[in-house]
């Protein structure tokens, strides 16, 4: 019983540990869409080193893309369902910011979007 609350704690202070310092975040919407709809999600300016991926794409969709604004670094998600889907759609972005290149320290966000096509 002691080793395995001992595991727990040593397992919390590494996952709470400030020498990372990086800071994660998750952003979970859901979105009922009519499938004759669009969706776009501004994602905010990055310098050209720091651009999102989508890491899950959509399955079910006409486009499901990420555009940039040359000039202002910003980043657009789009999504069209298929014409004649209906059902749950789902698709995951992951972007990264550096916000003190001194340290090396990183906002890392995951971005987790469920559409409901009707």
């Amino acid at each position: 019983m002691k080793k395995s609350i001992l595991l727990l704690l040593l397992v919390l202070t590494i996952s709470c540990s400030k020498e990372d310092g990086d800071i994660n975040l998750t952003k979970e919407i859901r979105i009922n869409l009519s499938n004759d709809l669009s969706y776009s999600y501004f994602l905010g300016s990055f310098e050209e080193d720091e651009s999102p991926e989508i890491t899950n794409q959509a399955l079910h969709y006409e486009y499901s893309d990420l555009l940039r604004n040359e000039e202002t670094g910003g980043v657009t998600y789009r999504y069209k369902p298929l014409a004649e889907f209906v059902g749950e759609d789902y698709v995951e972005i992951l972007s990264e910011k550096i916000i003190d290149e001194e340290n090396d320290k990183k906002q890392i966000t995951t971005l987790k979007l469920t559409f409901i096509i009707l």
